[in-house]
């Protein structure tokens, strides 16, 4: 499950976008 890891970052990435 190497997609799961790299979803969790563009995950964070739209959290931090969304927060700012």
């Amino acid at each position: 499950m190497e997609k799961d890891e790299g979803h969790q970052e563009t995950r964070a990435l739209m959290a931090a976008a969304l927060e700012t």
